[in-house]
C-alpha cells in the first residue's frame, strides 16, 4: 500500500479536513455542485469526486493538473486546491461504505 493511503477502520479515522485538486477554470462549475458526469472516467477508481486528507498529495495533483491543462492548450489556468471540512455527523447517517 502506498504511504499516502490509509485504510479507514472507523468513521472517526477519516480526516475532517479534505482537499480536492483541480484547475482554476473548474472552480465556478464546482460552486454549482459536484457533477460526477464531468469527472475523468479513466482514473484509478473510475468516475468520481476524489478527495485526500494529505495536503502534499493534493499539491502534487494540482501541479499535475495544471501541467496537463497547459499541454492541452489551456495556458491561462493554474492548479488549485479546494479545502473541504467534513461533517462526520452527517456522514454517520449515510448508508455508505468508507
Amino acid at each position: 500500500m502506498q504511504k499516502h493511503l490509509k485504510r479507514v477502520k472507523k468513521i472517526n479515522d477519516i480526516p475532517t479536513i479534505l482537499y480536492h485538486s483541480t484547475t482554476s477554470d473548474c472552480i465556478e462549475s464546482l460552486k454549482e455542485g459536484i457533477d460526477i458526469k464531468k469527472s475523468n472516467k479513466r482514473v484509478d477508481f473510475g468516475a468520481g469526486f476524489y478527495l485526500t486528507g494529505n495536503y502534499d498529495q493534493a499539491r502534487q495533483w494540482a501541479r499535475f493538473k495544471e501541467s496537463k491543462a497547459r499541454r492541452d492548450g489551456r495556458i491561462d489556468v493554474s492548479g488549485v486546491i479546494i479545502q473541504y471540512k467534513l461533517n462526520v455527523e452527517v456522514l454517520e447517517k449515510l448508508n455508505c461504505l468508507i
